[in-house]
């Protein structure tokens, strides 16, 4: 229930309501006291007449609306179509001109083609699926290949430079450098063509200098040929369509194709991009502008009549309310015909009434509606957002436009809704509310964004095309065409994959967009598992494009779809990339919204990924000839820095011996090389040494196998030179003997150094008979003095020895406390005096001895000394650790055997007072010896000491604290030094010492 104050509002809103929309007159006794004031009444014939104006505005508004999408729609079907048109025109254009291109590219490699040759390869451009129909080479201006060569003979020898109908764009492609499309125009032959002609340049030879002009490929573009591979009788049903610009001259040039007067009638029109121009498209609509408009008619024909209506009802609404009851049905009818949503508000956003079409907004009927505002019906943001469009238009006094996607609470569907909102005055100027009619411009909205779609896509296309032109080489193409989908086309992400058979996945080579290691991720599978029923995997292996138009709910992406959710990726399409005839790749690219790819664009998607294939083909032919030509340069700079840069002299010969080519190296003997061409090799050969020399050319030309041989020379000056030559063979196509290759040597300072060296080694022998004579001398003196030093110098050691110890058996108890200590220091002394000895000897020995190098076993040797000292090791407490994992090495067996128990005696001296004492053996081996190491854990050295400690008579420690003579070290780095090897050592004080020993293998 309704408190009495909101009934008396509701009552007048109604009856503003009734005015406005022609309620009986009853009730509009009383009037809202904030929107109108009292008046006097109003005559019949002025109500009558302000009735008919408000019809026929309402009628003008909606007839403006209707036209306006009429004419709209229009033009958005004429740019769909010819966008679509323009987009096969050029492809079909630009997939021709690559076919020339790649003919040239053929050409500059090879440019001594031949017919043959020219007609091998051409034979595969003019054929039914290209609209080529001749092409002709012209090297040096002058055509001279041709094909196909039937009906076309006449044009052969044609210079040109000096054709009157030809002359000027053959000069235009000459001096610019740039292909040239020129055309249609009628050909000799019969028919009408385009003429499409491109430069030839062939690369250097040299480096720095710039390509030779070959010459042009003209090629023949049958123009009907054109016009049915481009579909455009097929677009002719729906648009009338005509082409000018004439040898690419675009707008200013005159029309060729469709009727002339296309181009009067206000046209849609696109440029068609050719080499060194453009022509212009235009297109109208098969029934010419506005017929779409015509059906307009019977709504002005609605409008006036319910005007006259409204007039005649509002006149006789003065007179009765049953007149004007009908009047108001008849306007609610209209109202309730046409599309439009209308309704009316006061100037609260109270509703006042509404159309049928405005109920199904709502879902609620006109009487649940009126006296509610918009709060009621919709979400509270939203209700916001239409009272401030309803300020707005009141602010405004006047209309307000603004677009809004809404939910119509009838079935649940959305529509993009264009919305008028007018505020409504009395005579007097008083607001009585604001009127609204919104119209559904979803599909005009849907058209644009699907022009405006192909337009991105098409802008790809040309985009690519342009780098595929540039770029020479694969990496780059695929990063450029990434690059381009995501910046130009909009795309969220492309990338470009290939296939790999070694890993049996997709390996993505390029991408471009949001990416952040969704790539990393992919591991797509080539073969038919889940990993590989994806876009990608499916169009790998069918060879065709693939679309997932809803990543959310398509099965396929099952394992990636969580990962392309969270970045945004909402549909994705993969396009197929083939080499060669198979598929190697494909392109993918991914969007952010579902159901982006429809038929259209997948249309110029596969032109796109076509024009990629035919890129790569391109690339891989071209790549294949460069690396032929590098190889043949390569070959031949090798061959000539070998030649102009070594000593010896090479010469290139005939068969019969004369000289082809002369390497510098000749100059100094025989004056400018390039003056011995065409001469005879054996001429300046010693006589009595050149039928040898000819036997062995003759030799080498039959037998293809080079000998060595040496001869004299006899140079201008009369001198002779000694020369030492090597013969080979150069083989031609057909593996038989084309020329022989000579590399002769100037020996004659080599043989007098021979002489010489034979001359010094006479003289060497002498001295080394003296000097050996000099050493036995010294060797039989220190024969000589180990005698006196056994014999002379251990006879009084001996008494000294045997008297000491008479006194210690017999007279020991004679003497005190000092006396024996004196007789154990005599004992102790003449014990260190006889080590002394025979370390001295052994020294002595070791210098003079012959020592054996043969192979020994390293873990024999190292067990036999550790045998030697069991006692003494456990005596000590010694841990021995070993790991010979090299058992060989090449040494004398006693010198080894001496070295080797040096070194455990030294390690067992100092390594005593460890806690515990531990020595560690080992061995390794490097390719040429074999590294055997002793560590201990004794007391160590500073290793600025390391040279001294193996010098004769060198002690680092005092004798009292570590006994011996200080020759050990010194007999073990003789030993190695007498059986090839080296010795040193590695220590730190406190850390032990590591000795180590290197031996041949």
């Amino acid at each position: 229930m309704n408190r009495p104050e909101e009934n008396e509002a509701s009552n007048e809103r109604n009856q503003d309501s009734g005015m406005l929309l022609g309620q009986p007159v009853s009730t509009m006794t009383n009037e809202a006291p904030a929107i109108t004031r009292r008046t006097p009444p109003m005559p019949p014939w002025l109500f009558a007449l302000l009735a008919m104006l408000l019809v026929l505005a309402t009628e003008l508004v909606i007839e403006h609306f209707a036209w306006r999408s009429a004419v709209n729609d229009e033009k958005s079907s004429v740019h769909e179509r010819l966008f679509t048109v323009r987009a096969r025109l050029e492809g079909v254009i630009n997939a021709n001109l690559l076919l020339v291109h790649g003919l040239t590219a053929v050409i500059s490699a090879q440019p001594d083609i031949d017919q043959h040759g020219f007609t091998r390869i051409a034979r595969g451009l003019v054929d039914e699926r290209h609209a080529l129909r001749n092409i002709a080479g012209a090297p040096g201006m002058v055509v001279s290949l041709m094909y196909p060569m039937a009906g076309n003979e006449a044009a052969l020898g044609m210079n040109y430079l000096n054709d009157p109908s030809q002359g000027a764009a053959a000069r235009r492609v000459m001096e610019t450098g740039r292909a040239v499309v020129a055309g249609p125009l009628t050909l000799r032959q019969g028919g009408v063509g385009i003429v499409a002609r491109e430069p030839v340049y062939v690369p250097a030879s040299t480096p720095g200098e710039r390509p030779r002009f070959w010459g042009l490929v003209s090629a023949v573009i049958d123009a009907d040929q054109l016009y049915r591979l481009a579909e455009l009788k097929a677009a002719e049903p729906k648009l009338r369509l005509a082409i000018r610009g004439t040898d690419g001259t675009g707008a200013k040039g005159p029309v060729f194709y469709g009727d002339p007067a296309v181009f009067e009638q206000t046209p849609i029109t696109k440029e068609v991009s050719l080499p060194g121009g453009s022509w212009q498209l235009a297109a109208i609509p098969a029934a010419g502008w506005g017929k779409a408009a015509d059906a307009l008619w019977l709504i002005r024909l609605l409008g006036l009549l319910a005007g006259l209506a409204a007039g005649a009802m509002a006149w006789r609404l003065a007179l009765g309310t049953r007149a004007l009851s009908k009047t108001v049905a008849r306007l609610r009818t209209l109202l309730g015909t046409i599309p439009d949503l209308v309704w009316m508000k006061d100037p609260e956003g109270v509703y006042l009434s509404c159309n049928p079409r405005f109920e199904a907004f709502f879902g609620a009927a006109e009487a649940a509606i009126v006296g509610k505002t918009d709060h009621a019906f919709v979400p509270a943001e939203l209700a916001d957002f239409f009272r401030e469009k309803d300020k707005a238009a009141i602010l405004a006094a006047g209309p307000s436009i603004n677009e809004e996607w809404v939910t119509f609470a009838s079935d649940g569907h959305r529509e993009l809704l264009e919305t008028i909102k007018t505020p409504v005055f009395d005579q007097t100027g008083k607001l009585l509310g604001v009127l609204g009619i919104a119209r559904d411009i979803t599909e005009r909205k849907q058209s644009a964004e699907r022009i405006n779609g192909l337009i991105r896509v098409y802008a790809v296309l040309s985009g690519i095309n342009e780098a595929i032109v540039r770029q020479r080489d694969r990496d780059s193409l695929f990063r450029e065409s990434c690059r381009i989908a995501v910046e130009v086309g909009g795309f969220r992400m492309a990338w470009l994959g290939m296939a790999d058979t070694g890993t049996g996945e997709v390996r993505p080579q390029a991408h471009a967009g949001v990416v952040d290691g969704y790539l990393d991720r992919l591991h797509i599978s080539l073969g038919d598992d889940e990993h590989g029923r994806g876009p990608t995997g499916t169009a790998l292996r069918q060879g065709h494009h693939v679309v997932c138009n809803d990543i959310a709910g398509d099965p396929r992406m099952a394992p990636w779809r969580e990962a392309a959710l969270a970045l945004g990726y909402r549909a994705s399409a993969a396009l197929p990339i083939k080499v060669g005839g198979q598929v190697r790749g494909t392109f993918n690219l991914y969007a952010e919204r579902p159901d982006f790819f429809d038929d259209a664009e997948l249309h110029l998607l596969d032109e796109l990924a076509l024009d990629i294939s035919f890129a790569l083909d391109y690339m891989e032919t071209e790549a294949q000839a460069r690396q032929a030509e590098e190889a043949l340069r390569e070959q031949e700079a090798f061959f000539r820095l070998i030649a102009e840069n070594m000593g010896d002299m090479v010469a290139v010969l005939d068969l019969n011996g004369r000289r082809l080519y002369n390497s510098p190296s000749y100059r100094a003997l025989f004056g400018d090389p390039d003056a011995l061409k065409g001469t005879d090799s054996f001429a300046e050969i010693h006589p009595d040494d050149r039928d040898l020399v000819r036997q062995v050319f003759l030799r080498t030309v039959e037998t293809s196998v080079g000998e060595r041989v040496n001869f004299r020379f006899v140079l201008a000056t009369g001198d002779v030179r000694e020369m030492e030559s090597q013969g080979g063979v150069i083989r031609g196509p057909a593996g038989t003997v084309e020329r022989v290759v000579v590399v002769s040597r100037d020996i004659t300072e080599r043989k007098h150094m021979e002489d010489e060296i034979r001359q010094l080694n006479a003289e060497l022998e002498e001295r080394v008979r003296q000097r050996t004579a000099e050493l036995a001398a010294v060797n039989k003196e220190l024969e000589t003095f180990t005698y006196s030093v056994s014999h002379d110098l251990k006879a009084p050691l001996r008494g000294i020895d045997g008297y000491s110890r008479l006194l210690l058996e017999d007279h020991l108890g004679q003497l005190d406390e000092e006396g024996k200590l004196f007789l154990g220091n005599v004992r102790h002394g003449v014990d260190q005096m006889n080590q002394l000895i025979e370390d001295l000897l052994a020294y002595s020995r070791m210098e003079r001895r012959d020592l054996r190098g043969m192979t020994l076993d390293l873990t024999r040797q190292i067990g036999g000394i550790l045998a030697e000292r069991q006692e003494e090791l456990e005596a000590a407490g010694i841990v021995v650790r070993t790991d010979l994992s090299a058992d060989t090495a090449r040494a004398d067996p006693d010198g080894l055997h001496m070295v080797l128990r040096n070194l455990l005696d030294n390690a067992i001296k100092f390594s005593r007072r460890s806690q515990p004492p531990a020595i560690e053996i080992r061995t390794s081996a490097t390719p040429e010896s074999t590294i055997l190491s002793i560590k201990d854990n004794g007391i160590g050295f500073d290793m600025q000491f390391q040279e001294r400690i193996f010098e004769i008579f060198q002690r680092l420690q005092r004798a009292e604290e570590y006994p011996g003579t200080g020759v050990g070290l010194a007999i073990v780095r003789k030993a190695m030094q007498r059986m090839g090897g080296r010795v040193w050592a590695e220590s730190s004080p406190g850390q032990g010492a590591t000795f180590y020993l290197e031996l041949p293998k």
